[in-house]
């Protein structure tokens, strides 16, 4: 069985790649060990403006009908997220991640 549940963020940087285009890196530290989870997904949505929010989606395994047994190692993960290039210059963008974490750019 597993449950869907809001990855836990740790840190969160918007850097300017090739073609004018940013991408969001997202590291992730599960409170698990690696046996009891899986990245699951993420979703990028543009409210309009200059808000971009971000959900990050993982799945926690639990073993039917037995005690949940986890590897001791806590897993980092980290996730590259394009935000693409269609931005207006010189515009600033805020981004949120999983409702907590913000980010703000300037555009070039």
């Amino acid at each position: 069985m597993t449950l869907k549940k809001l990855s836990p963020i740790e840190k969160i940087e918007i850097a300017e790649a090739e073609n004018n285009e940013y991408v969001l890196t997202v590291v992730s530290r599960f409170p698990l060990g690696s046996s009891c989870y899986k990245l699951d997904n993420y979703t990028v949505n543009h409210r309009g403006g200059n808000s971009i929010e971000i959900e990050i989606i993982h799945l926690e395994v639990i073993p039917p009908n037995s005690p949940m047994i986890c590897t001791a190692d806590l897993p980092v993960v980290v996730t590259e997220i394009s935000l693409g290039n269609d931005f207006l210059e010189g515009e600033t963008y805020t981004v949120k991640v999983n409702g907590e974490h913000n980010e703000t750019f300037i555009t070039v």
